[in-house]
């Protein structure tokens, strides 16, 4: 009787923190997504130039649509360059991402522009490792740098706050399960130990003895 209570509370266990880890998951990936991002954020630098030598002294910016990459997710970044001077001139950008693989993969482009116009660079960036990375972006004697986070899809390497939960869950179900299937096997093996009760036979009556035959009455 004590083991069944035993495995009744280990099924109610499991359960109740199979329940709690899976209704906070949804909470605790998105905390981990938010101190990805400012993580990601924190790595942002921004310099420029103050020569009046022309075309040193661009405007740069990179669109990331995203600061959170899963690791070899492909992401598109945009980069704007502005002309400030009042000549034409040829602007060479270099974008530095050892942490990941571009496409196109020559990470330099050249592109010219006339006076105050802009221009936008694309290229496709996928992530080879997990953990804080760099765009950086360089022209002239400008440079712009973003931050990027990059996270593993299983969701434990590196931990998050969510992978608690996601450990939350496997042991709860397994524990779930195993208690399920000790109080299975405890009820089999209470049922195999009750004794059977012999089947009733129908009564038997007893022989009767053969009825001798008659005797013949004597002659006279």
């Amino acid at each position: 009787m004590r083991f069944r209570f035993l495995a009744i509370i280990g099924i109610l266990l499991g359960l109740l923190i199979l329940l709690l880890a899976t209704f906070t998951a949804h909470t605790a990936a998105l905390q981990s997504f938010r101190d990805a991002d400012a993580q990601a954020r924190r790595q942002d630098k921004s310099v420029a130039s103050t020569s009046l030598q022309p075309c040193a002294n661009p405007q740069v910016r990179i669109a990331v649509p995203t600061r959170v990459l899963l690791e070899g997710e492909a992401e598109t970044i945009t980069i704007r360059v502005t002309n400030t001077d009042r000549v034409e001139c040829d602007i060479t950008l270099s974008l530095v991402a050892p942490a990941f693989t571009l496409q196109p993969a020559d990470n330099q482009q050249l592109v010219q522009l006339t006076p105050t116009t802009s221009a936008e660079l694309k290229w496709s960036v996928r992530p080879t490792t997990t953990g804080t990375a760099t765009l950086a972006v360089t022209t002239g004697n400008t440079s712009e740098q973003l931050g990027v986070s990059v996270i593993s899809g299983n969701g434990f390497v590196p931990p998050q706050h969510a992978t608690a939960n996601y450990l939350g869950i496997l042991f709860g179900a397994l524990l779930a399960v195993a208690s399920l299937l000790w109080w299975g096997a405890l009820q089999s093996r209470a049922a195999r130990a009750v004794p059977q009760s012999a089947p009733q036979s129908a009564p038997h009556s007893p022989p009767t003895s053969p009825t001798p035959p008659p005797t013949p009455p004597p002659q006279p």
